[in-house]
């Protein structure tokens, strides 16, 4: 958030200098940029996959010491860092076929490490694994996308790739046909799990358990014993709630 609002900053500052919009045209120190095709060459000077080991989990669980700095469980001599992204691409989530996606899941992986990423964080789980289930009921996860984001993580985590885990974000896996609501009561939700009312606290219960319980068929794992889920968020930007 810091670096969000530095970059604000000074972007602000930047228009006040110049005294208004700036405009980057082609000359000798501006060159055009296709942006056509966004990922990093393998092998070109912008690639960083030699930084990240693979698979994730290599050496066992990432621990935090006393003074919070992160090591993995086998390698305590060496400091670890997470640094990636959050979510994935809404084209390559709802788009295509199961081949396609698999495709692009895989050149996904293979691009998010070439960019020297080794951290995904898992926001907005709790809409995407309940699209279009049919039943109408809440915790009724779609086989399919349950069965997609098993294929994408195995698939990360095979590029060193390790997991911020985000039980709560704002649809609390509620039916498709209730999101719209869910989302327009976000904040009430997030206070009343601070005050601890049943409907949220046992809701997050159920979430949590299907979720981490859950075997991934292509790591044969559990996502509660893979190594490769670094982080367990409870609730995104669940401060939110006190300003309900």
């Amino acid at each position: 958030m810091r670096f969000r609002f530095m970059t604000i900053i000074a972007a602000a500052m930047i228009l006040q200098l110049h005294g208004g919009e700036i405009e980057y045209t082609k000359g000798e120190e501006f060159a055009p940029v296709s942006m056509d095709n966004v990922a990093i060459v393998p092998g070109s000077a912008l690639d960083l996959s030699n930084l990240i080991e693979a698979p994730a989990g290599k050496y066992g669980r990432i621990v935090a010491s006393p003074d919070g700095t992160l090591f993995a469980e086998q390698n305590k001599g060496q400091k670890f860092r997470l640094f990636g992204g959050n979510g994935v691409p809404t084209a390559m989530w709802h788009g295509g076929d199961d081949a396609e996606f698999r495709k692009n899941a895989a050149e996904f992986a293979v691009a998010f490490r070439r960019q020297g990423y080794n951290c995904l964080r898992l926001h907005g789980i709790d809409q995407k694994i309940m699209t279009d289930t049919g039943s109408g009921k809440p915790l009724q996860f779609n086989a399919k996308y349950l069965d997609r984001w098993d294929f994408l993580l195995s698939e990360m985590k095979k590029q060193g790739c390790y997991f911020q885990l985000v039980i709560f974000s704002f649809h609390l896996y509620e039916p498709t046909v209730n999101h719209t609501k869910a989302f327009k009561d976000r904040r009430l939700h997030k206070l009343m799990m601070y005050l601890g009312r049943d409907w949220e606290r046992e809701r997050f219960r159920k979430g949590a358990e299907l979720l981490l319980n859950h075997v991934n068929p292509y790591t044969g794992m559990a996502w509660k014993d893979d190594p490769a889920f670094a982080v367990v968020e409870f609730y995104n930007e669940q401060y939110d709630g006190l300003f309900t």
